[in-house]
């Protein structure tokens, strides 16, 4: 994981939690942009996914969770919390 994390361009931790093997303590409840901004940086540096990763100029947080769940339903991850993939 720590030759992973600087690949995606996250720490550890976040690798980590949005792996679903690290669970959020309460010190760092992040919230739902949060959630989906850190999810989304995990998939625009997965090298193996393509799909809506070329997008110019600034996303929503709603496209950024919609380009999250297909990448989560084309992979089968789960990245963000309280949806199955």
């Amino acid at each position: 994981m720590k030759r992973l994390a600087p690949i995606y361009q996250v720490s550890v931790g976040d690798l980590l939690r949005a792996a679903g093997h690290l669970e959020e303590s309460s010190e760092t409840i992040l919230s739902d942009e949060q959630e989906v901004e850190m999810a989304f940086k995990y998939v625009m540096n997965d090298p193996r996914y393509q799909s809506g990763t070329r997008m110019a100029g600034e996303l929503t947080t709603e496209v950024k969770r919609f380009i999250v769940e297909m990448y989560e339903k084309a992979t089968g991850k789960k990245l963000l919390p309280g949806r199955s993939a």
